[in-house]
């Protein structure tokens, strides 16, 4: 077994170990296609991405869905939480209606996401990005050597103890 695939095989067992469950399939897309619900637990390694989803949502106005996607690679190791709104934009068609949505976004739910992970991203040197599009996505995300296999552990352990 290759060392990426090792590293993967390692990290997703002591996160299962800890109590999060992983899977190949991207759950977001799971979550908005229920047709598509099962077979997509552990299968054998056929990538470098796997996903984290039972990630406790925060106290964030119209926050729908979070996900981890963790991504192997032979130099280091990318860490991605990403929070979901998208039942807020699905009744909206015009161009004003979603800028409205985009703008309560950024005036109101985006700070209280940054205020609410504020140590996790201090604490791991995390950096946001936004994307606007279907629905709108906020990550939380990082690159890590591949000696830091106990850090994306840390880091879900943080994200899980900030809910609590």
């Amino acid at each position: 077994m290759a060392k990426v695939e090792i590293l993967i095989t390692t990290i997703q067992d002591r996160l299962e170990e800890v109590g999060f469950k992983t899977s190949w399939r991207k759950p977001f897309w799971v979550w908005m296609h229920p047709e598509w619900r099962g077979n997509d637990a552990r299968k054998p390694h056929d990538g470098n991405t796997f996903y984290v989803s039972n990630i406790p949502l925060p106290p964030v106005p119209h926050l729908d869905f979070a996900e981890a996607k963790i991504d192997v690679h032979d130099d280091r190791i990318y860490f991605e939480l990403t929070y979901y709104f998208h039942k807020v934009l699905e009744r909206a068609v015009e161009a004003g209606e979603i800028r409205k949505i985009h703008e309560r976004h950024d005036s109101g739910w985006f700070p209280k996401l940054q205020e609410y992970l504020l140590d996790v991203s201090t604490r791991f040197s995390l950096q946001w990005d936004i994307e606007y599009d279907e629905s709108i996505e906020d990550s939380l995300w990082g690159n890590f050597t591949l000696e830091s296999v106990d850090q994306v552990i840390v880091i879900m352990e943080a994200i899980r103890q900030t809910s609590r």
